[in-house]
């Protein structure tokens, strides 16, 4: 997502697939024998990734709004279930996009490959719960398909 002051959020469909491709990205690496190849394979992704990034405008990456100032809607918390990720994921499934629940579904895998790693946990969480916040309603909402890193797209975003 990119978060402007004073803007909806904004989720690029094309910067999406960076997320999603984690779901098959092991599976491609483990299918090389050899180190080198795995090593070339990664680097290519990382390099498609970024070629991405780039031309979406190069969006700026705000995580400190994300953890300190972002509020999940209560629609999306379910703070109240032992494992909030369970309806998020169910309600994901009934999102007329396909790309909604993969995206979700690419969360959940990172935080459990994050957590197998024992590497400092990301709040893929709240990610999730704000990508649900930014899609739904979806008869109202959807990704953005313009270049969300220019001004000039900025320029035709409702204010909040």
């Amino acid at each position: 997502a990119v978060i402007k002051p004073k803007k909806a959020l904004r989720l690029d469909f094309f910067l999406m697939h960076a997320t999603t491709s984690c779901l098959f990205l092991n599976l491609f690496v483990q299918s090389f024998k050899k180190k080198e190849n795995q090593i070339s394979f990664l680097k290519a992704k990382f390099a498609i990734d970024l070629l991405y990034y780039v031309a979406r405008g190069r969006p700026e990456l705000n995580l400190n709004y994300l953890l300190n100032e972002y509020q999940v809607s209560k629609e999306h918390s379910y703070s109240d279930a032992q494992n909030p990720w369970l309806p998020l994921v169910d309600k994901s499934l009934t999102h007329r996009d396909e790309h909604v629940p993969k995206a979700i579904r690419s969360l959940v895998y990172a935080e459990k490959f994050d957590n197998a790693q024992g590497k400092d946990k990301l709040p893929y969480l709240k990610i999730a719960q704000m990508i649900m916040d930014t899609l739904f309603p979806d008869d109202e909402k959807d990704w953005t398909h313009e270049g969300i890193g220019w001004d000039e797209y900025w320029k035709t975003v409702e204010d909040i």
